[in-house]
């Protein structure tokens, strides 16, 4: 089954959002974007890394590898969910390395060429990304609430 036979049998609308959530991860984790994509593309191996509290720390990971996946296998029901699983990467990496931090400062420039991505869609699927309309779906809703120290509303 292929990428449009997942998303638009039943909903041609979903197929649409989805297709815009793929063409942003793409331009996001082009090899022209690797400078800023590049630590957020894979699963911290924590371990490796030596950052013993990772896991405890971050209870939601969440990566661009992850997210391109789950749109390959049909996992979103809309662009709000791709959007709420892009800003818990952001959060998560704010969460444990500090805004100021170097780490911080990429996610920084990969979130302002997200936000640059999502200003170019249709007005009525970026309706759907903004900060308000992506607070409260899944994991990233509980990982804000959960730190205390992030007032995104």
């Amino acid at each position: 089954m292929d990428f449009q036979e997942k998303y638009d049998k039943e909903n041609p609308r979903r197929f649409e959002e989805i297709s815009a959530a793929r063409q942003i991860i793409t331009a996001l984790t082009a090899p022209s974007n690797a400078h800023i994509s590049f630590p957020f593309m894979d699963r911290i191996d924590a371990a490796t890394l030596g950052l013993h509290d990772y896991d405890d720390v971050i209870r939601y990971p969440m990566w661009l590898n992850k997210i391109s996946e789950k749109i390959d296998r049909g996992i979103y029901p809309g662009i709000r969910e791709f959007v709420c699983d892009f800003r818990l990467i952001l959060v998560n990496c704010f969460r444990y390395n500090g805004v100021t931090s170097r780490m911080g400062r990429f996610a920084e420039k990969l979130e302002l060429l997200f936000e640059q991505k999502l200003q170019l869609l249709p007005p009525d699927i970026r309706a759907k990304t903004t900060l308000q309309s992506s607070l409260g779906c899944g994991s990233s809703e509980q990982e804000v609430a959960d730190s205390g120290e992030f007032s995104l509303s």
